[in-house]
C-alpha cells in the first residue's frame, strides 16, 4: 500500500513527493552528522588526561559539538513538523491507495489459477498510472480519490 500511495501522490502532487523524498534524504544526513559528532565526543573524552578541563582543544571541541548538536536538532525537529504537513496530505490519498492494493493481490492471484495471467508489479503500476491520468479531474482530493477509486 505504501508503494502505490507514493506512486499516486507521484502522480497527483509530484512535488509534495520530491519533498517528501528531500525530507527524508535530510533527516539521514542530520542522523549521520549526529553519529559523527557523538562519536568525536567521544574520542575527544576518551584521549584526554586525567583532567579534561585543563585540554583547551577539548573544550572547544566539546563546545562546538554542543552548538552543532544544538542546530541539528532544529534542523531536525523542522524537518519533522514538514514531515508531519506532508504525511497528512499523502494520507487523503490513503483510500485509493488501500483499494489498489487489494485490486493487485486479486491480479497477481490471477497467476495461482493459470500461468498465463502471471503479471508483475510494473504492468501493474503501468495500468495503474494509466488509470490515474485518464480518471476524471478534481480540484477537491475527497472527490479526486473517489474519481479515482472509481
Amino acid at each position: 500500500a505504501e508503494q502505490l500511495l507514493s506512486k499516486v501522490v507521484s502522480l497527483e502532487k509530484p512535488e509534495l513527493e520530491q519533498e517528501k523524498e528531500e525530507l527524508i534524504i535530510e533527516s539521514a544526513k542530520n542522523k549521520a552528522e549526529l553519529q559523527r559528532c557523538e562519536a568525536m565526543i567521544l574520542k575527544t573524552i576518551s584521549s584526554a588526561g586525567e583532567n579534561i578541563l585543563d585540554d583547551e582543544s577539548a573544550i572547544k571541541i566539546l563546545s562546538d559539538s554542543k552548538k552543532l548538536q544544538e542546530e541539528i536538532a532544529i534542523k531536525q525537529e523542522e524537518t519533522d513538523k514538514k514531515n508531519i504537513l506532508i504525511d497528512e496530505t499523502r494520507n487523503k490519498y490513503q483510500p485509493v491507495a488501500k483499494v489498489n492494493s487489494g485490486l493487485f493481490f486479486c491480479i497477481s492471484d490471477l497467476g495461482n489459477i493459470d500461468p498465463m495471467y502471471q503479471y508483475s508489479l510494473v504492468f501493474f503500476f503501468q495500468l495503474f498510472t494509466m488509470a490515474v491520468k485518464d480518471s476524471e479531474p478534481s480540484e477537491d482530493t475527497a472527490k479526486r480519490c473517489e474519481n479515482l477509486n472509481s
